[in-house]
């Protein structure tokens, strides 16, 4: 992940010193954690920055899959679907990284006197995302949920 930043921000500082003589280079993801996930680089002409940044690139995309693998709710073997699963129950153990998340779920809830809910799935299945349907679910629904 520091390689990412390190060739993120070189590209950057690159790009503000010879922004005319670089190219660009974007990839893009399909369908990691329900979104689409674009990363734009701009480097110097140059063929080592270019395969630096295109490295960087990649390890950007390996970090969002590896943030879906531990945390995806709709892969059963994910981190988040376990403590899910087990919510309630017994104990579980879980990487540093989904207890971050997890962490900082709880502040932002806390920053922002509960507009930000990370225990939204308990509602989950009354929101219809995937068909836009435009009108919200009944208000005694959600109540009842929550």
């Amino acid at each position: 992940m520091r390689a990412l930043v390190a060739v993120l921000a070189g590209a950057a500082l690159a790009s503000c010193a010879d922004r005319g003589r670089g190219i660009v280079i974007e990839e893009v993801r399909e369908g990691i954690m329900g979104t689409r996930v674009a990363v734009r680089v701009w480097v110097p002409a140059d063929p080592g920055r270019e395969r630096e940044a295109r490295a960087g690139i990649r390890e950007a995309f390996a970090a969002a899959l590896e943030v879906q693998r531990r945390m995806s709710p709709r892969d059963p073997a994910s981190t988040v679907s376990v403590l899910n699963a087990c919510a309630g129950g017994d104990p579980v153990e879980i990487d540093g990284m989904t207890w971050d998340v997890l962490a900082g779920s709880i502040a932002a809830s806390e920053l922002t006197g509960g507009a930000f809910d990370p225990t939204w799935a308990a509602l989950e299945d009354l929101w219809d995302f995937a068909y836009r349907v435009d009108a919200p679910p009944p208000p005694g629904e959600v109540r009842a949920r929550l």
